[in-house]
């Protein structure tokens, strides 16, 4: 499935519909979650040993990648998501960072 900002691929099998509806919505929220016009990517590929998910978010701030395997798709999700969240995070915490600190320097600059 493509929309305008993001792609979701399933190779070597298909998920059931509730399953795929579930993933479907924590994408979303991960977008909401992204820097503007982020494109997100999330793949998931069927291996002898169980699945693995790969998620990149991919803006002109930068890229954020989360890589997981496991047996069950939902739990699977749920850990890319943790991990993507807590590199979104991270770097909101760093961009707000910078405005503060450029905010101190124009105060600076302006009271002198």
């Amino acid at each position: 499935m493509t929309f305008k900002n993001f792609d979701l691929q399933f190779m070597g099998f298909e998920p059931k519909r509730k399953v795929r509806i579930f993933i479907e919505e924590q994408l979303k929220q991960i977008h909401a979650e992204s820097p503007h016009n982020s494109y997100i990517r999330l793949y998931y590929t069927k291996l002898k040993e169980g699945t693995e998910g790969m998620i990149t978010v991919n803006s002109q701030v930068g890229r954020f990648f989360a890589h997981e395997f496991g047996h069950d798709i939902v739990a699977l999700t749920k850990r890319l998501q943790k991990t993507i969240r807590r590199e979104l995070k991270a770097w909101k915490k760093s961009r707000f960072r910078e405005i503060k600190q450029n905010q101190k320097f124009m105060n600076h600059e302006t009271a002198s």
